[in-house]
């Protein structure tokens, strides 16, 4: 759904339950992506955490193209996150005080924070493979387009999807130099 959101079409209710026709093909990925990274946590943890990271990107491989094996997806994955795995680590480490708010709230603030990391994740997806698609999504200014538009009042508009997701702009970090 986040993917269907960030493009500009249409989420409906019934979206929520579309993918349990699919059910045996998720349950096959999900069982082969943990026992994958599960594996390599065996290591140690670090290796597990560079797998996690290396293998986030198949679900919405699988998303988009219904004809690929979960296999296939994490062998994709793996190839597209290749230079981009610290990029997507420091992603997520943005979110860690939004993850203690939901944490103090007992669990209230997901009701927020569980779509907008979604969405979040959903266009570092699609800058990774370049979708450039440029729907219009409506986004808080003061909250996820803080590192690229500067100084703002706190408003809402409308921008292109593309515009708070370009040259490795995630969230709340800017992961470009400033010079």
């Amino acid at each position: 759904m986040s993917l269907q959101a960030l493009s500009g079409r249409e989420v409906k209710a019934a979206d929520v339950f579309s993918r349990f026709r699919e059910i045996g093909r998720w349950v096959s990925y999900y069982l082969f992506w943990t026992i994958r990274v599960g594996l390599w946590s065996l290591l140690f943890i670090i290796p597990g955490i560079v797998a996690a990271l290396s293998y986030s990107q198949a679900k919405y491989l699988m998303l988009k193209d219904p004809a690929v094996t979960p296999w296939d997806a994490i062998d994709e994955s793996v190839e597209l996150m290749r230079d981009y795995r610290m990029d997507y680590f420091i992603l997520n480490l943005s979110f860690i005080f939004w993850w203690m708010l939901v944490i103090i709230s007992f669990g209230l603030a997901s009701l927020y924070v569980r779509p907008y990391v979604e969405l979040t994740m959903a266009a570092f997806h699609r800058e990774l493979v370049g979708d450039d698609e440029g729907a219009e999504v409506d986004v808080d200014e003061g909250m996820m387009l803080s590192s690229v538009q500067g100084a703002h009042q706190g408003k809402s508009s409308k921008v292109k999807s593309d515009e708070f997701v370009k040259e490795g702009t995630w969230g709340a970090f800017n992961l470009e130099d400033d010079r």
